[in-house]
């Protein structure tokens, strides 16, 4: 967002605010992490929620960018983080 001296927004709206177009965006490589549920048939896992699943992988790339340790299993916990630097 964008203010004025008095702090007045001056893009508050969707018509002033500019939203990143394809050129502002940095390229994305995937890492597939495979992980095999015990729970599901073939060690497959549920995909009801998938606006949840870039969370995980944001909090966790994060980690990775303050300690340099990829963590593959959530809830990224102080202990393991602690665990997995050593």
């Amino acid at each position: 967002l964008v203010y004025d001296e008095n702090g007045q927004a001056l893009t508050a709206t969707l018509m002033d605010y500019a939203l990143p177009h394809i050129q502002d965006v940095p390229n994305i490589t995937p890492i597939l992490v495979e992980i095999p549920s015990a729970l599901g048939p073939f060690g497959a896992k549920g995909v009801g929620e998938p606006p949840v699943v870039p969370v995980g992988a944001a909090i966790a790339n994060a980690v990775f960018d303050a300690v340099g340790v990829r963590m593959a299993q959530l809830p990224i916990t102080p202990e393991r983080l602690f665990e997995a630097m050593k």
